[in-house]
């Protein structure tokens, strides 16, 4: 055939539940699926407690995958928790149609507490710079090192954050089906601890991928703006040495980390905790 679907819903329900095993219930965002306006309370939809206990754990990667006219947007936050050895992969080479033993050894294991779906206002459009803003909150308290976007219609956002010193770049989701067929592999070999998110459980099941290109597409009337966010993170993060420095199996994440009763006055700053050298 053409096509097959490109992963299934099993796989997906693992992940969520390797996930609750780390970090219990809790998430970044406040809401799984939002309208953002220019009235939106953005630091609202932050969990701010949650947020300055996974501060000592970047560095974070992010990845917006940005609306079209009328079609949702997805945010997603990720960074290495530990790591597993893989022995061997199989990799499939449409060129010979054989499958290929790959040797991997130790690979870096993803914990993502950030999935967020925007929807547009009916009739209107998504505001680039409140997502903006939402993001900059979560930077206040998290280290994020990195931020990739799917287009380069997004350059005063990536421009923003690289005055805050992240780095940034384009990662596109379509163009090529590398960032997808990673991604897949992470999952499949339960290297990817995903936030419980229905939307998720939705389209990632339901992409199909072309046999022939590679190419990862939603069915008719679909979406995959969140798993392109997710996509997008996984692949990054792979890229990164930093990802392969921290060893062993994942730790549960502290609940009893003493928390601030109020915000720091001064927002535009991270907490005190400073950022490490900048890893490529």
């Amino acid at each position: 055939t053409r096509t097959s679907r490109f992963i299934s819903k099993d796989y997906i329900k693992n992940s969520f539940s390797k996930y609750e095993t780390i970090y219990g219930k809790e998430q970044i965002f406040t809401e799984k699926s939002i309208e953002l306006t220019v009235n939106s309370h953005v630091a609202d939809l932050v969990n701010i407690n949650f947020l300055r206990r996974l501060s000592p754990y970047g560095p974070f990667a992010a990845h917006i995958d940005l609306a079209i006219s009328g079609d949702c947007a997805g945010i997603a936050i990720g960074h290495a928790l530990g790591s597993k050895e893989i022995q061997v992969r199989l990799n499939y080479n449409k060129d010979t149609g054989e499958f290929i033993r790959e040797s991997k050894g130790s690979l870096p294991i993803f914990g993502l507490p950030g999935l967020l779906q925007v929807v547009p206002p009916k009739g209107g459009e998504i505001e680039l710079h409140v997502v903006r803003e939402l993001l900059g909150i979560v930077a206040d308290y998290i280290p994020i090192y990195w931020l990739t976007m799917d287009r380069h219609q997004s350059a005063s956002t990536l421009q923003y954050f690289r005055s805050r010193n992240v780095s940034t770049g384009i990662v596109s989701v379509d163009r090529s089906p590398d960032a997808y067929i990673e991604t897949k592999f992470a999952i499949k070999e339960e290297r990817v601890y995903l936030a419980r998110h229905n939307v998720l459980l939705e389209e990632m099941p339901s992409l199909d991928q072309d046999n022939t290109t590679g190419k990862i597409d939603h069915p008719e009337g679909g979406s995959k703006d969140l798993s392109d966010s997710v996509a997008g993170v996984v692949f990054s993060l792979s890229s990164k040495k930093a990802s392969y420095r921290i060893s062993g199996p994942p730790k549960v994440l502290p609940l009893n980390v003493p928390i601030p009763k109020t915000r720091k006055q001064d927002e535009s700053r991270r907490p005190s905790s400073g950022r490490r050298p900048l890893y490529s």
